[in-house]
């Protein structure tokens, strides 16, 4: 090669080098671009598993199934929910308003016998308290995490 080729050749390698860095500068900056969107994207569901949960933790268990698009078992849920929730409160219901008219009485054996089937139940009415907390403990939870789950699918669909 004669001198006068060799600047002209180190020039364009040069060039070269340089485009390959600014296409690899694209490449990035739309690489950047996309895992914005998806961190952007991922975010949004997050707001949607909250508002999932706070579905079903401030309306009613089953809301946030429901929101989800479980129809069955937020329908399950909340009715179940409703009727353990039920079979707690009228009984108490009954009980205190029959305590009250008979501390109206003045008599000690009528007091008593008001709060006879509250002692008669009282096992049966725990365990229904208690699986009325866990239903609603539960469906919040449940709820959360199904929207995470398909946040999770959404953002990485299966490979064909």
């Amino acid at each position: 090669m004669d001198q006068t080729a060799r600047p002209i050749l180190r020039f364009c390698q040069r060039q070269d080098n340089q485009n390959k860095k600014d296409d690899n500068g694209m490449k990035n900056a739309e690489a950047s671009d996309k895992n914005s969107s998806f961190i952007t994207h991922h975010s949004s569901f997050k707001g949607e598993a909250f508002k999932a949960a706070m579905l079903s933790a401030l309306v009613l268990p089953g809301a946030g199934q429901m929101y989800n698009r479980q129809w069955i078992k937020g329908l399950f849920l909340g009715l179940l929910f409703i009727v353990a929730s039920l079979a707690v409160l009228i009984p108490l219901t009954l009980a205190a308003a029959g305590y009250y008219l008979a501390l109206g009485s003045d008599s000690l054996d009528s007091i008593e016998k008001s709060l006879k089937p509250i002692k008669d139940m009282m096992l049966s009415l725990i365990v229904l308290a208690v699986s009325s907390v866990v239903l609603y403990v539960y469906s919040i939870v449940d709820a959360y995490a199904q929207r995470m789950r398909m946040e999770k699918e959404a953002a990485d669909p299966p490979p064909e």
